[in-house]
Parts: structure tokens; sequence; C-alpha cells
């Protein structure tokens, strides 16, 4: 009897899969203890792309349905515009990307916008590394990739929009 029993918690151990997370890996700023709301800063609207998604996980960047494929590429250009188009950030340390989020989104859609998103700050690290460092921002020494971090922060704000 204990031979079966033995034999049957192996098969079930063995044929069992176990589910596994999905995420993204981030690493969040430091904590800063906001005084007389010292941390409120005025931002003009045109440095801050907000792209939204809403109750049928429908994607929106400034408030017009967008491709989920051109998104990092829009995010991207939005951050290294330099003021050069006029609808686009002035430079990237005044820019902020908005990431509204409906409530009834589906979490995959969330994931997949939240990711794209990333990627194209991954991508401007990537170029200012290779640039400066000749490796892969991934690739660098701690120091060096802090520095690449200090100059191309992840400045990206989550919204949850309340139906």
């Amino acid at each position: 009897m204990a031979d079966v029993a033995f034999t049957l918690l192996i098969f079930f151990l063995v044929s069992t899969t176990l589910a596994t997370d999905k995420g993204e890996r981030v690493r969040l700023p430091e904590y800063k203890e906001c005084i007389n709301d010292e941390c409120d800063v005025d931002v003009n609207p045109n440095n801050v792309l907000t792209i939204q998604i809403g109750e049928q996980s429908m994607l929106t960047v400034e408030s017009k349905n967008f491709p989920m494929a051109s998104l990092t590429d829009e995010t991207k250009q939005f951050l290294l515009n330099n003021g050069t188009n006029p609808a686009y950030s002035d430079s990237y340390e005044k820019a902020v990307v908005k990431l509204e989020i409906s409530e009834d989104a589906a979490y995959e859609h969330y994931l997949e916008t939240y990711s794209r998103i990333k990627l194209a700050f991954t991508t401007i690290r990537n170029d200012a590394a290779t640039e400066q460092f000749g490796a892969q921002y991934e690739e660098l020494a701690e120091l060096d990739a802090k520095s690449i971090r200090t100059q191309f922060p992840l400045k990206l704000v989550e919204q949850t929009i309340v139906n």
C-alpha cells in the first residue's frame, strides 16, 4: 500500500505543471518623503504623452486610436524629439509618458502595452550605451549602467481610470 501511495505521489509531482508568473521586471525609484507639496511639479501638456487602455482594451495615444505595433516607435520619437516637432516633447528631461488604464482592461493588454513602452526606454538606453561605452546596456558594469539610467531614467506615470 505504501508503494502505491509513493508511486502516485511521484506521478502527480512529475505530471503537474505549475502556473508561471506573468510580469515585467521594474526597478522602482527610491522613496522620497514630500513635505508641503514639494513633490508637485508643473508639467507642460506638450511634454506628456498620454496613452490610454480603455474598457474594451482599446489603445489610444493622445485620444486617437493607435496600433499596438507602432507604440514603441511613437514613444521613442516622443522622448527624443528635442523640440523638433511641436506636437512632441521639448526634451527628454521634460518628457513624461502617462499610462492610463481602465479598471476593466485585460491584464494581458496592459502588460503588452507596458512592455512596449518600456522597450522604447530600453532602446534609448542601448543606443546611448553603445555610443558611450561600445556595449549594450544589459552588458555594462553596474557603475556604467547607473550612469546611463541617470541620463535616461524611466519616466512613466501610471493611473487607473475608475468607470
